[in-house]
């Protein structure tokens, strides 16, 4: 099974897609809006957990495909937001970058967060 994110006409949705039925994607999650998410990379662990992304928001959300509920994993700091994640043991490598303002480069870094071991996701 293969994931992706989709955010055409803000649906903030992920969808999965089964190779053997391309054309027909099953929407597993949506991301919970409290501004206007805008959905960068996800990452999906072995055992199903599926971590997003959401530049929008500033944050890194987790959930199981199908569950109602997503958690919020990290609020990343100003002005950075994410962009790339990769899950290693419990540590979590998340890309960030800052906003291009008046024609400035952004600025990247790559930060290691380890994960609490009672992180709680519903399904």
């Amino acid at each position: 099974r293969s994931y992706i994110s989709d955010n055409r006409k803000r649906n903030n949705r992920i969808l999965r897609i089964n190779p053997a039925d391309p054309l027909q994607p099953i929407v597993v999650g949506r991301i919970p809006t409290d501004s206007r998410p805008n959905l960068q990379d996800l990452f999906v662990t072995e055992g199903g957990t599926i971590y997003v992304a959401d530049a929008g928001q500033r944050k890194v959300w987790a959930f199981h495909p199908g569950g109602a509920t997503f958690t919020e994993v990290l609020q990343t700091p100003h002005p950075f937001f994410p962009v790339a994640l990769l899950l290693h043991d419990r540590s979590l490598y998340v890309s960030m970058m800052t906003p291009r303002v008046d024609g400035e480069p952004r600025n990247g870094r790559v930060y290691e967060y380890l994960l609490p071991s009672d992180l709680q996701l519903h399904q």
